[in-house]
């Protein structure tokens, strides 16, 4: 049996605590990680172990949760100065096998739900009840039930289950943060001025002072001038053609057809507006890049559909053009940037961009945040 298979090791603020005897004594040390056949042992360097000493009466012990381990031989030693490191391995596999899944238990033990309760499937209604009472009481409870955690506070909410439907799936509870105030800010803008308090939910410590310090500071120096650049959501199918030739002549196909295509993606939405749409050609694929603006709505599910009805109107009408030819779609190609920062989104926008500034006066600087200009 290979002694790296599955190693593992704490973290030092978590070594569970083991104690055995060897050479007539009891000891006492620290697991620092463990392998399949065997596991590392730190122990006091008044601790006198040779290798091929035999370590009995083990147990291991950890979160008030302990088991007794198989006989060990102390192999190699490593002499530090305040303490020693032993690597000890067991005598045969089924004592790896017995060592390694205790260990693997005592860390995370393995949930035991009551009978009749399946753990590998959330219970299951109709849709129509998906979110009654009793639907997310039967989801809590299974919860419960094969996690071993206590859940009762998920339930102690304002929330009416029916009116989250389309906001969240699986419904069973809801949490509580503490939410702190910073400022009020002074904000000068075209479409807000004057004091705005800003709420924070946080359980940071000190992060709404700082916070309140900064808006105090701004608001001494005449508070923060603010405009809003634009507000855009992209989204950014990729088409599969067959060759690089295929691909430029669908660039310029998809240029030439700009205003109709606008006209097929914004059918789909009364909110939504398709403002220009950039493709890019990789030999062959082609990226499209379609910038929209949806109001006052972030937009990422009506953008997707109006792109989706815009793809396929695409495939549909170059599928006779004998210079594209067959094409296929996928309408995330991971060129929009959806849920991760890329720095196309920083340069062209992606959702609300806004930009601001506050000139701060050096005899404020110095009485609210006690440092200088030159400093």
């Amino acid at each position: 049996m290979e002694n790296s298979l599955a190693l593992k090791f704490y973290h030092p603020d978590r070594f569970p605590i083991v104690h055995f005897m060897t050479g007539g004594e009891l000891c006492h040390g620290f697991l620092t990680s463990f392998r399949r056949n065997g596991v590392q042992i730190r122990v006091d360097s008044s601790v006198g172990i040779e290798p091929g000493a035999i370590l009995t009466a083990v147990q291991i012990e950890k979160y008030g949760r302990s088991f007794s381990g198989p006989d060990l031989i102390a192999a190699d030693i490593i002499h530090h100065p305040r303490y020693w490191e032993a690597t000890a391995d067991t005598q045969s596999d089924s004592d790896s096998e017995h060592l390694a899944r205790s260990l693997t238990d005592l860390e995370s033990p393995p949930a035991s739900p009551a009978a009749g309760i399946d753990p590998t499937t959330i219970p299951r209604v109709h849709r129509q009840l998906h979110y009654q009472q009793e639907a997310v009481s039967a989801r809590l409870d299974w919860a419960g039930q094969v996690s071993g955690a206590d859940l009762k506070y998920l339930a102690k909410n304002i929330f009416k289950p029916e009116a989250l439907a389309g906001n969240i799936e699986n419904y069973i509870g809801a949490v509580q943060i503490p939410v702190g105030l910073v400022g009020p800010i002074l904000i000068n803008g075209l479409y807000c001025r004057g004091y705005v308090p800003v709420p924070v939910a946080t359980t940071e410590g000190a992060l709404i002072s700082s916070m309140t310090r900064g808006s105090l500071t701004c608001n001494q120096s005449g508070g923060i001038t603010v405009h809003v650049q634009r507000q855009t959501m992209v989204r950014a199918p990729v088409f599969f053609v067959d060759d690089m030739d295929a691909g430029i002549a669908l660039e310029q196909w998809v240029n030439a057809h700009e205003p109709e295509i606008r006209a097929k993606a914004e059918s789909v939405s009364a909110v939504a507006r398709l403002t220009r749409i950039v493709p890019f050609v990789f030999e062959n694929t082609v990226h499209i890049r379609f910038y929209y603006t949806t109001g006052d709505a972030a937009g990422q599910n009506m953008t997707t559909a109006c792109t989706w009805m815009a793809c396929r109107w695409i495939k549909r009408k170059v599928k006779q053009n004998r210079a594209i030819g067959p094409l296929e779609f996928i309408v995330e190609g991971n060129m929009s940037g959806d849920k991760k920062v890329t720095a196309q989104s920083i340069v062209d926008g992606r959702g609300i961009a806004v930009t601001a500034t506050c000139r701060i006066p050096g005899h404020v600087m110095k009485k609210r945040l006690r440092v200088t200009p030159e400093r």
